[in-house]
């Protein structure tokens, strides 16, 4: 009965729900009855006090183990891990990357309409992490992925201190022009490096991008006669 909610009310503590400091579960699950039932389970999140509440509806054995099943379940560890990480862009762990997806806007996400770097590294939790990590990459979205992962102030500077740093950046360049050899800037060339055999790359090491770019067309000149 409502009267019975109502009455619970009372009984938790009231400063600790207001100011989220749960001690217990039993405060959490208080905080679920204040706040709006209908937002959460029509998924309409309104503020992050929907988002927290939502917690104590979804499986709380599942988000401890990090077992999650769904994006619902996704965004309900939102309201487990630190905030303060978050917020502060510090993730400390692979969790707290994986609960900011749940803060950032989704639809801007699901759409591939990144306005912001937050946005790129909140896809990072959407993909596939081992594909990542094993630098097998499906898709555009993938490789768009680790760009977030990645230094982009390296990638942007053109400063590539590791082959990861290359990598990245073929997602930022023009993959069509690269794919039909139709090279427009010198960047491009630069990335074909990435597509052509990256066993002589490794084993050459270029002081200087002239430097690798003339290897390549000397290199280029020698497989057309």
């Amino acid at each position: 009965m409502n009267a019975d909610l109502e009455c619970r009310t009372g009984v938790l503590s009231w400063l600790s729900i207001r100011l989220n400091a749960f001690e217990t579960n039993a405060d959490l699950e208080c905080r679920a009855r204040v706040l709006s039932l209908l937002s959460i389970c029509s998924y309409t999140f309104k503020s992050n006090s929907d988002l927290e509440c939502r917690a104590a509806v979804l499986s709380w054995l599942s988000i401890r183990r990090n077992t999650l099943k769904t994006n619902a379940d996704l965004e309900c560890r939102a309201g487990v891990l630190s905030w303060l990480s978050i917020c502060s862009f510090t993730f400390k762990s692979n969790s707290d990357l994986e609960c900011r997806t749940g803060m950032l806007n989704w639809l801007s996400i699901r759409r591939n309409t990144f306005k912001t770097n937050a946005d790129l590294e909140c896809r990072a939790g959407e993909r596939s992490w081992l594909s990542i990590r094993r630098n097998i990459f499906k898709t555009n979205a993938d490789l768009e992925c680790r760009a977030g992962l990645l230094s982009l102030l390296s990638i942007q500077l053109n400063a590539f201190k590791m082959n990861a740093d290359l990598e990245c950046r073929a997602g930022v360049l023009s993959l069509l022009s690269i794919r039909r050899n139709t090279f427009k800037t010198n960047s491009d060339l630069e990335y074909r490096a990435r597509v052509l055999s990256l066993l002589s790359i490794r084993h050459n090491s270029y002081e200087k991008c002239s430097t690798g770019m003339s290897r390549w067309g000397f290199e280029l000149a020698q497989h057309s006669t």
